[in-house]
């Protein structure tokens, strides 16, 4: 009789991985073996390293992408652009009411800036979005004129310069990885993904066998619980970056974690 049930229901399909985000939630698991796992669970597990190894193999040699820019110098300086043009903007008004700078330079603050510099603290995909609507009406409404006159052109050059260089480092504008390289890890990480579920139902039907099997079954399955977290982070900020990783979790190169004996 089964007295330590877990439901199967999370575990029967795999969370949503790349191939980067696959192999570091792979070892991730392997990681968190029960120290005692039985035939079944050590049997999944090696089949989840062989898979593991097939899909390094393959992302090392086709697949792998450069190593993941740090995006707070794009974010910062994005920032301080867009934070001295609203506040060239605004130092118009010093000036009288009727001043015809002042009046534009109100409604272009009003136009650009309805909320005044709220974007900046958004998640870094809202940001770029935010920036770049902005960057739209500008564009659209022939507003770079008076913006020329009012804020200065040099600013502006680096405020369109700063949001380019940020959509980069977000990955927003570069070109996309070549077709090539991912049709070569679609097979190996559709392996990966059939050997994590192995693996996952072997701890499950691990757990049922004791009580005091439990605890370790449920710690054995935090990782992928961890990876959908993650991933509902992800699409509630907007991102559709499938490689960010949750805290704690190793490196996709890192070494192959030992199985128990």
């Amino acid at each position: 009789m089964l007295v330590n049930r877990i439901d199967p229901t999370p575990y029967v399909r795999p969370p949503r991985i790349a191939a980067d985000s696959g192999l570091s939630l792979a070892k991730m698991l392997l990681m968190m073996i029960p120290n005692k796992p039985g035939p079944g669970v050590l049997m999944a597990a090696k089949l989840l390293t062989e898979s593991v190894t097939t899909l390094e193999t393959v992302w090392n040699g086709q697949g792998k992408p450069k190593a993941s820019r740090d995006v707070r110098p794009a974010d910062w300086r994005v920032d301080r652009a867009w934070g001295a043009v609203h506040a060239r903007l605004t130092a118009w008004g010093i000036f009288p009411d009727d001043d015809p700078d002042r009046q534009t330079s109100a409604a272009l603050t009003e136009r650009l800036f309805p909320t005044g510099l709220d974007f900046l603290t958004l998640s870094y995909p809202a940001e770029h979005a935010q920036s770049e609507r902005r960057l739209q009406i500008i564009e659209a409404e022939g507003l770079r004129d008076d913006l020329d006159h009012l804020v200065g052109e040099s600013f502006i050059d680096e405020l369109l310069e700063a949001h380019a260089a940020y959509g980069e480092a977000l990955g927003i504008t570069k070109p996309a990885e070549a077709p090539e390289a991912k049709e070569l890890l679609v097979e190996p990480l559709r392996e990966l993904g059939e050997a994590i579920v192995t693996y996952s139902l072997q701890i499950i039907a691990f757990a049922a066998l004791s009580p005091d099997n439990l605890a370790p079954a449920k710690r054995a399955l935090l990782p992928i619980d961890q990876f959908r977290a993650a991933a509902s982070r992800r699409n509630a900020a907007g991102s559709t970056d499938d490689s960010t990783l949750p805290e704690g979790a190793p490196a996709p190169d890192a070494p192959m974690p030992a199985l128990p004996e």
